[in-house]
């Protein structure tokens, strides 16, 4: 018969018929399809049990019954003085309140000592009285719960995983298009490794992970022992792989539809053939308990990305040293795939050279004479921190195109200079990093808005956290303003690639 029959004979819920199928206590047979072929056998066991759960006998005195190491006439003799035992402590209790009743006194006279010795005598037991249908029922595999309490612990494993990212490994997924979901992707990937390693370590010595103890789950041998690391490690590993698809997107959901439809019909799930996930009763305080989980990880999550946009030295008047770390934090935090970074030295040199721009690609170099960025040199007040920064910067004018867009090549390393010497303490606000960075570069393209008159013109503005920024036209031969463009942000080559071009840019801290 199937499990659906089952439960309309018995009487009892189909996570009862699979729990005691997990328990030893009855064994269907398979079809060819891998349904359960439940026998007449099975289902008068599940009637004996049924019986001798509502005589509040526990499991393990019914699976020695069925083994034949218990017989039935010794075991109802020690249940029948159990429960005889039972029923004199609640009469005690109820000789309690009949006393209480006829001596007619009051809540403010009450005197509690004589009575409370009274009951100290003997506990007053729990009831005994068991509905298999209805606590039984509830130890079965239960499908959503389980789903959310392994989400629970990946999500608890991504959060450990973000926070050494960021916080101690200070390393960045590059922000391409979409970031957020290349991020996403490293975050599964070194979540799913980390509870390879801590699942099966916490199912063996707790025999519990954090999601599966809020929610009243437990994993456990047909013997009732914790599993072994060898079992744990197997489940887990065909945990991730038949159940959630090693997160390949659609087809983890096309997996966990699978499962839960083989659950459903009743076929066992792959990962559970030496250690059964089972399910108890739990108070409403631990589904309190797993939603308030919910909110301090997403608050935790939402802090650690925040968190990670907050330059090393973000406040205060900067040394060159400091000034020079911001400058590679945000080159390294902010640069694109298609982008090579640039890297300072303590000096104001260059580790790594910035590149230039040439056929509408960034191109990296080796060779720092064909660069286009000088040494950054500092001037320094008596204290040692900086006072003002100077750069020259000398685009090489792209040979293939008859423009130059000097807005966008300046922008690229100086937006990050300018960021990098804030110290007014805005950085601390990594929620308006975003606006702080397009400010930045529209700041180098404030700078170029001046009339065009080749050599020897100059503009200031104030830049971020309230530094002036001075920029001034040094050489500017083979260039002239770009049709539409009467300032220095697109200029025309007259021989593509072969013009000189140079600014000398200084940058004074308020």
């Amino acid at each position: 018969m199937t499990i659906k029959e089952l439960e309309k004979r018995s009487g009892l819920p189909r996570t009862a018929i699979r729990f005691y199928e997990q328990q030893g206590l009855i064994a269907p047979q398979r079809r060819e399809n891998n349904y359960r072929d439940y026998s007449e056998e099975d289902a008068r066991t599940l009637e004996k049990v049924k019986l001798l759960r509502q005589l509040s006998l526990d499991l393990e005195a019914i699976r020695a019954l069925k083994e034949g190491s218990l017989s039935l006439a010794q075991a109802m003799e020690r249940q029948a003085e159990v429960l005889e035992g039972d029923r004199a402590d609640l009469e005690r209790y109820a000789r309690v309140c009949r006393e209480l009743s006829q001596a007619q006194t009051d809540y403010d006279s009450l005197e509690p000592g004589p009575w409370l010795e009274e009951l100290s005598q003997t506990e007053l037991p729990p009831t005994r009285r068991v509905d298999p249908a209805r606590e039984d029922g509830l130890r079965g595999p239960h499908p959503w719960r389980r789903f959310w309490a392994r989400y629970l612990d990946q999500s608890l494993m991504i959060l450990v995983c973000q926070v050494v990212q960021f916080q101690v490994l200070h390393w960045y997924a590059p922000p391409i298009l979409p970031q957020d979901g290349l991020q996403a992707v490293v975050s599964v990937v070194l979540g799913s490794l980390l509870l390879i390693l801590v699942e099966p370590i916490l199912l063996c010595t707790w025999g519990y992970t954090p999601g599966k103890w809020l929610l009243g789950l437990q994993v456990r041998q047909p013997d009732g022992r914790k599993p072994t690391w060898d079992q744990a490690t197997q489940r887990i590993l065909l945990v991730l792989w038949r159940g959630q698809g090693l997160h390949i997107p659609l087809y983890e959901l096309w997996r966990t539809w699978l499962c839960y439809v083989d659950y459903t019909d009743g076929k066992p799930l792959p990962w559970e053939k030496e250690a059964q996930c089972t399910a108890r009763s739990i108070h409403r305080g631990r589904w309190a308990a797993w939603v308030a989980c919910w909110l301090l990880l997403a608050t935790l999550s939402d802090w650690s990305t925040m968190d990670s946009y907050v330059p090393p030295h973000p406040d205060a008047p900067l040394t060159p040293a400091q000034v020079v770390e911001n400058y590679n934090f945000y080159k390294r935090r902010c640069y694109y795939l298609y982008d090579h970074s640039s890297v300072l030295a303590p000096d104001g040199s260059w580790e790594v050279i910035p590149s230039v721009y040439q056929n509408k690609e960034w191109k990296q170099l080796s060779d720092e004479s064909f660069g286009e960025w000088s040494a950054v040199t500092f001037e320094t007040n008596p204290d040692g921190t900086v006072a003002a920064m100077q750069v020259d910067f000398s685009p090489k004018g792209d040979p293939y195109r008859d423009v130059l867009d000097a807005e966008a090549v300046l922008s690229e390393t100086l937006s990050q200079l300018m960021l990098a010497a804030d110290s007014s303490g805005e950085a601390r606000n990594s929620s308006q990093f975003v606006e702080r960075e397009f400010d930045a570069q529209r700041d180098c393209g404030r700078l170029l808005d001046m009339p065009f008159q080749g050599a020897g013109a100059a503009n200031q503005i104030e830049g971020p956290g309230g530094m002036t920024v001075t920029l001034e036209v040094t050489r500017c031969e083979g260039y002239q303003s770009y049709p539409g463009f009467e300032n220095y942000s697109w200029l025309a080559q007259e021989e593509p690639g072969a013009g000189t071009l140079s600014f000398h840019i200084t940058l004074e801290m308020p």
